[in-house]
C-alpha cells in the first residue's frame, strides 16, 4: 500500500490528544471516603475495574477514528503496475485506433468515429510526459514502410484532423501481432496499448482463440486497455459474393450473374432495391425481402455488347435508414472477361494436311464472320510438330495423333496447364501407351490410357449412356437439357464407332460423356489452375465417325472458350490485402488507373510473379483504398481493369460481449488486461490502473464507524 497525498500523514499526531485527555483525567479522580463496612469495599473496587475498562476502550475508539480519519486524508492505495512513478516515468503509449467504416454508426454518444478521436485526445492528455506515442490507425496497418512513432501529441492531433472513414478490415491477430513488434522494439520499462474499436465478432477468429497461444515471439510485456465504442447492435444491410453462373460467357448472349444481399440486423426488412450498372448505363434492378440475420441471392440477366473487360456494378439503394446504417457496403464492383479472339495451337504428327480440328475451327470463324463485309477470325490457328515454350503464348492447345512425348515436352505440357493453361488429346492408333501414361499419370496427375480396342463386333453396338449436361463443355449441345442418360425421348447422335482407347479415370477424373459399357467418351481432369480433356478416339476417321457427326463442331468450338477463358470472371480483389491479380494483354506495367480516372505510378514492390508472367502482385498502398474499378497501363498503352471490393467481414455488425473480449484476448496471451465499457471513465481507470486502488473511503467509513461507537459508548458511560 503506497498514498498519494503522504503529507496528510503528519496529522498522526493527533492522536496524542485524547491519550492526554485520558491521563489527565486520571490524575483527576478524587478519593472518598467510605464506610468501614467491608462488602462496600469490595463493591466499589469492582464497579471501578469495569468503569476503567470502558474508558480504555473509549479511549481506543477515538484513537482509531484519528487514525482511519487522516489515513482517509492521505488517499491510501493498492499498488498499481506504475508504482509510484507513475506520474513521473518515461512510458511507450501504442495507440490502436478503429478507423473501418463499422464506426460510421451512432448511439445516444454520437457517431462512434467522433468518439474514437475523442478518446485519442484524452489519451493524450494522460501520457504528455510519455517519452514514446505509437498512433496506429487500423487502416495503416499493412502498409509499406510506415513509421507510427509521432514526433510529439501535436503531430497526432493533426493527423485526427485528416483522418476518415476507411474501407479497410482489420483482423485482431494482426493487431496483436504489430504490438507486440512495438513492444519489442520499445526500450521504455512502462508500456500502455490501447486499443479503441466497437469490437465486431468479424473482427475475432474465435476458433482459433480457442487454441492458439500470442503468434508473435514477442510476448506482451504492457498494460492493456480495450475501449469499447458504442453501446447497441447497428442494422446493416450489404451486398458481396458475387458469382458469374453462365460458364462460358459470350458476346451478345445472356449472361447470369449472382449477388447476396445480406442483412446484419435484428429485424425483418422489405422492398429493398438493388440495381445492375453495366459500363455506367442501367440495366436492370430486383425489389426483394430480407429476414433477419439472413442471405439472399439474386439473379440478375444482361447481354454484353463488347469482348474483352466488361466492367459494372451492383448498387443497394438506402431508403430507409434505420434499417441500414452503414453505406459503404452498398457498393459491389465486377468485371467480367469476354475473350476477343483465342490463340489456338495444333499439335499434330502430319502437318501436310488439313485436320478435321482445323477445318473445324476454321468453319466457326465463317460462322462468325459477315461474310459480305466484314472478317471475323475469332481463333487463330498456329501449328506445330513438337511441344515447346511456344505453347505460353497461346489460349488452348489440341494434340491429335502425337506418337509419344519427350520428358522435356511433358514438363512443358505440366508447367503450362498448372499456370491455367488448357489442352485437348486426341490419341491416334500409334500412341505409344508408355509414353502417354508417364505424361497422363506421371505429370498430369490424371487418368490411365489402356491399350486399343479394336473389336468391331462388339463396338458396333456402342453408343452414348450417359451425358453431363450440366458441363460448359456440352450445356446447349443437345436438346435435352433436364436429363442426365440418353433415351430415345432425346436426339443424340452417337457416333459410329469401330475403335477406341479404354480410359481409366482416378479421383481427379470426371466424364463428360459415358458410353454404355461405362467407359469414358470423354473425361477431364484439372491440374493447379488449369485443365485437360482427354477422347478415347482420335479426331480423324480412324477409330469412328466423330468428326462427321454436327456434335462434333460445337464440342470443338465450347471446348476452346471452356479451356482458354480460365479468367471468364475475375477473381474477387479487396481492399486491405495483397492482391494477385490475373492478368491478359499486358506486359511492363508502368502506370494504374484509380477509380476517379487519375493516373498514377506504381510502388516498386508491385511486379508480375516470379513463377507466373500472367499474375501481378499489387500490395495493399494508400492509392488502392477506396473500392472501384482499377486499371492496370503497359508501356505499349495496353490496359486491363479489375476490381477492388471492401471484405465482406467488415459489414456485419454483431458485437463481442465484455466477456468473449475478455476471454479472446486472455487466450491470445494478453494477461495484462482492462476493459472500459464506457470511454467517458478512461482517465479515472487508467490512473487508478497506474497508481493503485484508492482506499480513502473505506478508510472514511472506518473513522465514522469508530466514532460513532465512541459516541454510542460516551451516552452508556454518562447514563451508567
Amino acid at each position: 500500500m503506497s498514498f498519494l497525498n503522504p503529507s496528510a500523514l503528519i496529522a498522526l499526531a493527533a492522536v496524542s490528544i485524547p491519550i492526554l485527555i485520558h491521563l489527565l483525567n486520571l490524575r483527576k479522580i478524587k478519593k472518598v471516603e467510605f464506610s468501614t463496612l467491608m462488602f462496600l469495599k469490595e463493591i466499589q473496587k469492582s464497579k471501578m475495574r469495569r468503569i476503567k475498562l470502558k474508558q480504555l476502550l473509549l479511549l481506543l475508539f477515538r484513537i482509531m477514528a484519528i487514525i482511519f480519519l487522516v489515513l482517509s486524508f492521505s488517499k491510501p492505495v493498492y499498488e498499481g503496475y506504475a508504482g509510484n512513478n507513475a506520474n513521473s516515468s518515461k512510458s511507450a503509449a501504442l495507440i490502436f485506433m478503429d478507423d473501418s467504416f463499422s464506426m460510421n454508426a451512432r448511439d445516444n454518444n454520437g457517431l462512434y468515429f467522433a468518439k474514437a478521436v475523442e478518446c485519442v485526445k484524452n489519451i493524450l492528455d494522460i501520457h504528455k510526459e510519455s517519452s514514446e506515442i505509437y498512433f496506429i490507425p487500423f487502416s495503416e496497418i499493412g502498409l509499406k514502410n510506415n513509421d507510427f512513432l509521432k514526433n510529439s501529441s501535436e503531430e497526432v492531433l493533426n493527423e485526427l484532423k485528416d483522418l476518415k472513414i476507411s474501407y479497410k478490415y482489420t483482423s485482431m491477430p494482426l493487431i496483436l501481432d504489430l504490438a507486440g513488434e512495438i513492444c519489442a522494439s520499445s526500450k521504455n520499462d512502462l508500456k500502455e496499448i490501447y486499443i479503441i474499436s466497437d469490437f465486431q465478432k468479424s473482427n475475432f477468429n474465435i476458433a482459433q482463440s480457442e487454441k492458439m497461444e500470442f503468434e508473435n515471439s514477442n510476448p506482451l510485456n504492457a498494460k492493456t486497455y480495450l475501449l469499447n465504442i458504442g453501446s447497441r447492435e447497428v442494422n446493416n444491410l450489404s451486398l458481396d459474393s458475387f458469382k458469374v453462373k453462365t460458364d462460358l460467357p459470350e458476346k451478345d448472349k445472356d449472361i447470369k450473374l449472382h449477388i447476396n444481399l445480406n442483412n446484419f440486423s435484428q429485424y425483418n426488412v422489405s422492398n429493398k432495391t438493388v440495381n445492375l450498372i453495366i459500363e455506367n448505363e442501367f440495366v436492370s434492378s430486383k425489389v426483394t425481402d430480407a429476414g433477419s440475420y439472413s442471405r439472399n441471392e439474386l439473379e440478375f440477366k444482361f447481354k454484353s455488347k463488347k469482348s474483352g473487360n466488361i466492367h459494372g456494378y451492383f448498387e443497394l439503394v438506402q431508403n430507409v435508414f434505420s434499417e441500414d446504417e452503414l453505406i459503404q457496403d452498398n457498393k459491389y464492383y465486377f468485371n467480367i472477361f469476354i475473350p476477343e479472339k483465342f490463340n489456338v495451337l495444333l499439335i499434330e504428327e502430319n502437318l501436310s494436311q488439313v485436320s478435321f480440328l482445323e477445318t473445324a475451327i476454321n468453319s466457326a470463324n465463317d460462322l462468325l464472320s459477315d461474310s459480305v463485309k466484314i472478317k471475323i477470325e475469332m481463333f487463330v490457328i498456329s501449328r506445330d510438330k513438337t511441344v515447346d515454350e511456344n505453347i505460353f503464348k497461346n489460349d488452348v492447345v489440341f494434340i491429335s495423333d502425337k506418337k509419344s512425348f519427350t520428358d522435356y515436352e511433358g514438363e512443358m505440357l505440366k508447367k503450362y496447364i498448372s499456370e491455367g493453361g488448357g489442352v485437348f488429346i486426341f490419341p491416334g492408333k500409334n500412341a505409344d501407351i508408355n509414353s502417354y501414361n508417364n505424361l497422363l499419370t506421371g505429370k498430369l496427375n490424371s487418368l490411365r490410357l489402356e491399350s486399343l480396342n479394336s473389336n468391331k463386333e462388339e463396338n458396333v453396338n456402342l453408343k452414348f449412356e450417359k451425358i453431363d449436361f450440366e458441363h460448359p463443355v456440352l450445356s446447349g449441345v443437345f436438346r435435352n437439357q433436364s436429363l442426365n442418360i440418353t433415351s430415345q425421348k432425346i436426339l443424340v447422335e452417337s457416333p459410329v464407332i469401330s475403335s477406341y482407347y479404354t480410359l481409366l479415370p482416378g479421383g481427379n477424373v470426371s466424364s463428360l460423356i459415358t458410353l454404355n459399357n461405362n467407359k469414358p467418351f470423354i473425361a477431364e481432369s484439372d491440374l493447379s489452375k488449369g485443365k485437360v480433356l482427354i477422347s478415347s478416339v482420335s479426331a480423324g476417321n480412324e477409330f469412328s465417325d466423330f468428326p462427321f457427326k454436327t456434335i462434333f463442331l460445337p464440342i470443338i468450338i465450347r471446348s476452346i472458350y471452356y479451356l482458354g477463358n480460365n479468367s471468364g470472371f475475375q477473381s474477387e480483389y479487396v481492399l486491405g490485402k495483397n492482391n494477385l491479380v490475373v492478368v491478359q494483354g499486358v506486359r511492363n506495367i508502368s502506370s494504374l488507373v484509380l477509380p476517379d480516372k487519375k493516373v498514377t505510378g506504381l510502388n516498386t514492390s508491385a511486379t508480375f510473379s516470379e513463377s507466373d508472367e500472367n499474375i501481378f502482385y499489387l500490395p495493399y498502398s494508400e492509392i488502392t483504398s477506396v473500392p472501384g474499378e482499377y486499371s492496370l497501363q503497359d508501356s505499349a498503352g495496353m490496359s486491363f481493369s479489375f476490381p477492388l471490393n471492401y471484405n465482406s467481414n467488415e459489414s456485419n455488425t454483431l458485437k463481442m460481449s465484455e466477456e468473449e473480449t475478455t476471454k479472446y484476448f486472455e487466450k491470445s496471451g494478453v494477461k495484462d488486461l482492462k476493459y472500459i465499457q464506457n470511454p467517458d471513465e478512461l482517465t479515472k481507470v487508467v490512473t487508478e490502473t497506474r497508481t493503485g486502488f484508492g482506499l480513502w473511503k473505506y478508510m472514511l467509513i472506518g473513522a465514522l464507524i469508530f466514532l460513532l461507537a465512541e459516541i454510542f459508548l460516551s451516552k452508556y458511560l454518562e447514563k451508567s
